[in-house]
């Protein structure tokens, strides 16, 4: 779900698998295959990990096109490096995000504190609304956040599917209420997914 206050798209080739979209950020190219030195901070729980049978059988497709990284031991971080665009300018930074929700934003170049989440409590990004839509995007609208939210028994809605898109492809749509993983809420409110209806990965 697009956060209103903040817009814009992130785009990483090395993300594609993903379709990450970002409310904060119009855009993130990745710039090099090498994989960043920053590391997630120490979870407060183990690394979950989720059987497809407890997966909605709308979204088991879904679930199955993210690989086995949700599934099994071996892929549970994820590691890039890119250029982050925000309204301030365009600066390098590296991520790393692993199962659970636990994230690690480093801003490459800077002496800017580590944006970091580590499945209870973020801390480094000021003010506040610039830590909130980074964590929106990077935790709480991840495919990843989603799966586990739907595993541990939240519900879902299909609204439709093959829908098109202004690129001329085709989208399932999906509302699912939450409270917010690291962006924690009072109440729920619900966040619409798109998934590509031929090949199963987010795509808005």
């Amino acid at each position: 779900m697009i956060n209103p206050s903040l817009r814009g798209r992130l785009r990483a080739a090395s993300w594609c698998a993903l379709w990450l979209f970002a409310a904060v950020v119009p855009q993130c190219a990745a710039q090099t295959a090498s994989p960043p030195a920053s590391t997630v901070p120490t979870p407060t729980s183990a690394v979950p990990y989720y059987s497809p049978s407890l997966i909605s059988p709308v979204l088991r497709q879904q679930f199955i096109a993210l690989g086995t990284r949700l599934q099994t031991p071996g892929n549970e971080q994820i590691r890039m490096t890119g250029s982050l665009t925000d309204l301030n300018g365009t600066v390098p930074v590296q991520v790393v995000i692993q199962n659970g929700g636990n994230l690690n934003l480093t801003w490459v170049g800077t002496s800017s504190v580590p944006l970091t989440f580590n499945g209870t409590t973020a801390a480094g990004v000021t003010p506040v609304v610039s830590q909130e839509g980074l964590l929106e995007s990077f935790v709480d609208d991840l495919p990843d956040t989603l799966m586990g939210s739907v595993a541990q028994g939240m519900g879902l809605r299909l609204l439709g599917q093959r829908f098109q898109d202004s690129s001329g492809g085709a989208c399932d749509f999906y509302d699912v209420p939450s409270l917010g993983q690291a962006n924690k809420r009072t109440t729920q409110i619900a966040k619409r997914y798109c998934f590509d209806s031929r090949t199963f990965l987010r795509s808005a």
